[in-house]
């Protein structure tokens, strides 16, 4: 069986924190259990998978700096 791609988890994280903040006690994705108390930690996962999903399909961020010409 091959590993869930990052927008499996992302989605299966999202319905989790649905489920939890809905009244579930607790939730099990991929073998992980996380209950009502770890919705912190469960966030902190979806940030973390959404970073992972944006670097996966748009590269590295770029900043660029504008300048103007003070008058």
């Amino acid at each position: 069986m091959a590993a869930p791609s990052l927008a499996e988890q992302l989605e299966a994280v999202e319905t989790a924190i649905y489920n939890l903040v809905t009244g579930a006690r607790s939730y099990t994705i991929a073998g992980r259990t996380v209950t009502r108390e770890d919705l912190t930690q469960l966030r902190e996962w979806r940030r973390e998978l959404k970073d992972e999903v944006g670097l996966a399909t748009s590269g590295p961020a770029r900043n660029y700096a504008g300048f103007t010409n003070p008058t």
